[in-house]
């Protein structure tokens, strides 16, 4: 049976490739990414190890996906499984919010390796020098402020439609908020406070939140 592997490429730039990756990579003669309306940053980050593989990018817009684009997703993987070894590919890691975890329901019987990739988040705190989290405390992942966190830390990942007022209680509550902007890409931003964040809000951007006296 050949092997799907699937592949988180970490949050950019090659270098947080992992040396499992790399390998994963080299065994795969196809390797599948998601095209988010002309955008594939997964692809862009394995460029250098794509020598000789076919290349298989499904469209999509990934702010609005329902069950038919995983379902065709899937069938993309099958019809090349059939004869290859296959590399799903995404960035960040597969089991943190991930194409992956909605795909999953539609690949049984398939022999998967998983990857793991270095979350953006993780590279992110070491990037700033903040602590996720001590011993004793807690630490949230969020991808919405739908509501709003009261942990001692916390990261907020795809940060976009933001509300300026959300952010403002946050630092009333005593958080100390910074936003990381395509980190480790050209372009890499580091900005402090709620009007600098509210300005720079975007799909490749995340929010680092902790407690002053955390």
């Amino acid at each position: 049976m050949n092997k799907l592997y699937i592949i988180g490429t970490g949050p950019g730039d090659k270098k947080y490739l992992t040396l499992e990756a790399i390998d994963a990579l080299k065994d795969s003669e196809v390797v599948v990414a998601i095209n988010n309306k002309g955008k594939t940053q997964a692809l862009d980050t394995v460029r250098d190890f794509l020598d000789g593989k076919k290349v298989v990018e499904v469209k999509s817009d990934m702010l609005n996906v329902g069950d038919d684009h995983y379902e065709k997703l899937a069938q993309t993987i099958k019809e090349n499984l059939a004869n290859s070894n296959v590399s799903f590919i995404m960035i960040g890691d597969a089991m943190i919010y991930s194409s992956y975890l909605n795909l999953e329901k539609y690949l049984s019987n398939i022999d998967i390796r998983l990857v793991s990739g270095i979350p953006s988040f993780v590279a992110a705190a070491a990037r700033i020098n903040m602590p996720l989290v001590l011993k004793g405390e807690s630490f949230t992942l969020i991808d919405s402020l739908d509501s709003l966190p009261n942990q001692d830390s916390f990261a907020l990942l795809k940060a976009r439609g933001l509300d300026i007022k959300d952010l403002e209680k946050l630092e009333s509550s005593g958080y100390e908020l910074s936003l990381v902007k395509r980190l480790s890409l050209d372009g890499e931003e580091i900005l402090r406070g709620s009007e600098n964040i509210i300005k720079n809000r975007s799909y490749m951007a995340l929010i680092l939140g902790r407690k002053k006296n955390g």
